[in-house]
């Protein structure tokens, strides 16, 4: 894991929301300018957790279900949550 455990807090102050872990140094910062900054810093404090469940999930799903299937909507979700984990876990993101 390469990115600063769980759990994050988000602190909303006149600048803007802070994303930071208990006795660590500050993980992100939401400018005040932004449209929705406490929606956006609620979002990005809860990405561990999300990312957690999502790899728990795919995990599950490929192990108990029946995965084979591609016309499934099974599959295209797996495809969806699968690409989703290696965007948030690549060290480099290219879109």
């Amino acid at each position: 894991m390469k990115h600063t455990p769980a759990p994050w807090i988000t602190d909303t102050g006149t600048d803007g929301a802070v994303i930071y872990k208990l006795d660590e140094a500050t993980i992100a910062t939401v400018p005040m300018d932004l449209l929705c900054h406490e929606a956006n810093a609620r979002l990005i404090a809860a990405a561990p957790e999300l990312l957690e469940a999502l790899e728990h999930l795919v995990k599950i799903t490929y192990d108990y279900g029946d995965t084979r299937d591609r016309n499934s909507p099974v599959h295209d979700a797996l495809k969806q949550a699968s690409d989703a984990i290696t965007k948030a876990t690549l060290s480099t993101v290219t879109n």
